[in-house]
């Protein structure tokens, strides 16, 4: 069985490693595009559109909506397992995942639920990510970031990434609530992507 791991995608392109040492498959991140303070109007996905306007429903007047008024079972059942939740420490540092979908769990080979952004299997991955969430985390705004992946064997896929502040106090982000859409994404399924390369 084929392994898929995020690798390396601290710039604008980067390298990101799977499977095993006898058969490796290179995924590079071509680009990311960030859209910050995205609208509903800029959701291109059916499902994220309705996860950004129950969040907005929520959110009310405020500039987010408190953790505690989050049930995942309200958003649409088929972006949980896509779905992931941080908790924001006061001073900003040792980010860790609440929630970790099973989706997610699937493409990266690694359950990152009670642990560290920066423990992801690469530092630089890690890194990058921690800049989506500082993104969110300053601007108080909802973001979306566009990811288009390709493999050395010329599967592309587009990850996209909706990521919506949390706050307990109208003033804070305490938490970072994310929806992933992985769309048709090959690199999902190890096994089906591993049999057609060596067909």
């Amino acid at each position: 069985m084929v392994v898929f791991e995020y690798g390396s995608s601290s710039t604008k392109t980067g390298n990101l490693m799977t499977g095993t040492d006898d058969n490796k498959i290179n995924i590079k991140l071509l680009d990311v595009e960030t859209i910050n303070d995205v609208s509903v109007d800029q959701l291109e996905i059916a499902t994220q559109k309705v996860c950004f306007e129950h969040w907005n429903i929520l959110r009310a007047d405020r500039i987010a909506p408190d953790y505690k008024e989050i049930d995942l079972l309200t958003f649409p059942l088929k972006a949980i397992p896509s779905s992931s939740i941080v908790d924001i420490p006061p001073d900003g540092q040792n980010i860790k995942y609440r929630y970790w979908g099973s989706s997610l769990t699937r493409l990266t080979n690694k359950d990152m639920t009670g642990k560290n952004v920066e423990d992801m299997s690469d530092k630089e991955d890690g890194m990058a990510l921690l800049k989506q969430y500082e993104l969110v985390i300053s601007t108080k705004k909802p973001a979306l970031f566009i990811m288009n992946l390709a493999s050395q064997f010329g599967q592309e896929a587009t990850e996209t990434v909706l990521r919506l502040p949390l706050s307990s106090d109208g003033e804070t982000i305490n938490h970072v609530l994310s929806f992933n859409n992985l769309g048709n994404n090959p690199f999902l399924y190890a096994d089906n992507i591993y049999h057609t390369l060596i067909e």
